[in-house]
């Protein structure tokens, strides 16, 4: 869950994580593998996962949440993506 910095309020964006030997494992099942709204990591350390999102948090900025989110959801698959209806409150 991500939200503005002194806001109230947040929305979900989702990251698939994996590392180098988890993808081998799964290409030798199948041929391929889509990469959107993956983090791939050398190891599984919930350290390194948390300072990841978190500093492309600190990175993007916008005029708006919605720009924000839309910035964020580059990386992470946001709740919102592709929701036509999508206001700002």
């Amino acid at each position: 869950m991500i939200g503005a910095k002194n806001e109230p309020g947040e929305e979900c964006f989702n990251f698939t994580v994996c590392t180098p030997k988890s993808l081998y494992k799964c290409l030798s099942e199948k041929s391929f593998v889509f990469g959107k709204h993956h983090l791939i990591i050398s190891y599984y350390n919930y350290d390194i996962i948390w300072k990841a999102i978190n500093s492309i948090c600190e990175r993007i900025s916008g005029t708006s949440w919605k720009e924000v989110a839309e910035k964020l959801s580059r990386y992470g698959q946001w709740e919102f993506e592709d929701y036509k209806g999508y206001q700002e409150q």
